[in-house]
């Protein structure tokens, strides 16, 4: 969570962290929804092809974007960075950068089925894959002309 400070963005690296976690997890998700049940897909086929690709978001002056890329027969790899802009709505100048320098690893375990609860609907059985995430030992760097410690100054 980054805790607006004035205007600053303050964001440890531990923060930074458990955010891109939550952003790979979140991505899982939306992975997930297409993997499990079904036929299985062929010893040679990576089951997450169909989701490659670069994912962008703005929120305020914060982009961050997220790639995903099939390896292998059974893996994933996510690579996380998040740019502050000067501007709202991710316009101006580039003042700052989040970077994780090694991808996350997610590894296809197996689809299990689960019983889900929504909201106000009776549990229900769904199959899920089950992953495994590893991240390599790594320093998070932030750089840019607004930065100040662990923080991101902006003039708007």
């Amino acid at each position: 969570m980054y805790v607006p400070v004035g205007h600053r963005l303050y964001a440890g690296a531990h923060v930074f962290a458990i955010k891109y976690a939550v952003v790979t997890t979140a991505l899982l998700t939306l992975v997930a929804c297409g993997g499990g049940g079904g036929s299985s897909p062929s010893p040679t086929a990576n089951r997450w092809l169909a989701n490659e690709g670069t994912y962008i978001g703005c929120n305020g002056h914060e982009k961050t974007t997220v790639t995903f890329s099939a390896v292998g027969t059974n893996q994933a790899t996510t690579s996380y960075r998040k740019d502050v802009y000067d501007g709202d709505l991710c316009t101006g100048v580039v003042v700052g950068t989040y970077l994780a320098p090694l991808p996350l690893t997610i590894t296809y375990q197996d689809s299990v089925v689960a019983n889900v609860t929504g909201i106000g609907a009776s549990a229900q059985s769904v199959s899920v894959d089950r992953v495994v995430v590893s991240s390599p030992a790594m320093t998070v760097s932030l750089t840019g002309s607004g930065v100040q410690g662990l923080c991101v100054n902006y003039p708007n």
